[in-house]
């Protein structure tokens, strides 16, 4: 059986260039830089770093089905799971390329032929039609993922209420981590005041000043002004205040959101392509204001505030023995 893998990549070489295009045992690959993707009604999305992956029977006959994956993502689309319109869905580990749908097109056809007829022409055809497949989304073909779904309609506009509030220590979990090494430090700088009613010590602060004095410290504390970092973990939130409640922008995410920053999507001339994640929803909100996360906020004053009543109530107990209050995140 003649060997037709390498008439067929030349081919590709000469549709795509040869820096695009790359031959890998019996699969070519095909990268597509920057593509936009756009739907019937004119809407589209940038696509980054897409790599086509098509498999060859050495005879020169396709063997398969595209398949596709990504080296660089918005988090815009990670938290949509879109690796491109026609594309199942992002890989959560390395070397793994996503199945496509093909719907009624051209495409469909020429693949057919191409199974059974290793013809150069059809060959030809095929690297046009994938070349036009890439960028765009037939509704009518139904695709895995709607590009109108990304961006706009990954955000949504919550009012977070300032005030004091129970926190349930069941349900909610934050960083103890950035906690654990934040609380000594507030501690230290005495910037809290407290009153005490009885036998108990109560916060003696409007919430939105007990909040300004948190945010303020931390950002003193932590010095390396990493606002995108704390942004990313929800410690900081970033909206402006309005009539007493603070506006911040949410994700409305469908999927578990699994990040695949530093996986390995491929290889492509010899070179492991590694996945970046770029933040676009941070970037995006052109808010001005920024505060702990009111939650968080209200759970460090609850852990605070139990450490203190409970010290007080066993010096009562046993006042000749001073204890080193500790609080219990």
């Amino acid at each position: 059986m003649e060997n037709r893998i390498n008439d067929v990549y030349e081919v590709f070489k000469d549709y795509y260039g040869e820096d695009r295009v790359d031959l890998q045992g019996t699969d070519i690959l095909v990268h597509f830089p920057r593509v936009t993707v756009t739907n019937e009604h004119d809407e589209s999305v940038e696509v980054m770093d897409l790599y086509v992956k098509t498999p060859v029977h050495p005879d020169g006959k396709m063997n398969g089905v595209f398949t596709m994956t990504r080296g660089s993502y918005l988090m815009s689309h990670i938290y949509c799971n879109y690796m491109h319109s026609h594309a199942l869905g992002i890989p959560r580990e390395s070397y793994v390329f996503s199945s496509c749908c093909t719907g009624t097109g051209p495409i469909v056809r020429t693949m057919a032929l191409l199974a059974e007829d290793a013809d150069l022409d059809r060959w030809r055809l095929y690297c046009f039609e994938l070349d036009k497949y890439t960028q765009v989304e037939s509704e009518t073909g139904v695709p895995y993922h709607h590009l109108n779904q990304i961006s706009r309609s990954s955000f949504g506009i919550q009012n977070l209420t300032l005030q004091y509030d129970k926190v349930s220590t069941y349900n909610f979990n934050p960083n103890k981590e950035i906690l654990k090494n934040f609380i000594p430090y507030l501690i230290s700088k005495q910037v809290l005041k407290f009153s005490r009613h009885g036998d108990h010590y109560f916060i003696a602060h409007p919430f939105l000043e007990y909040l300004s004095i948190l945010t303020t410290t931390f950002m003193e504390y932590d010095g390396s002004n990493d606002v995108n970092y704390y942004l990313k973990k929800n410690f900081l939130i970033k909206g402006t205040f309005e009539n007493g409640t603070f506006k911040t922008r949410t994700l409305n995410s469908r999927y578990y959101v699994y990040n695949p920053s530093g996986n390995i999507a491929c290889r492509f001339k010899g070179e492991e392509v590694v996945v970046t994640v770029e933040n676009d929803l941070i970037h995006a909100d052109d808010s001005r204001d920024l505060i702990i996360d009111p939650q968080i906020a209200n759970y460090l004053l609850y852990k605070i505030l139990a450490t203190l009543n409970y010290g007080n109530a066993r010096r009562q107990q046993n006042s000749s023995t001073e204890e080193k209050r500790t609080i219990i995140l």
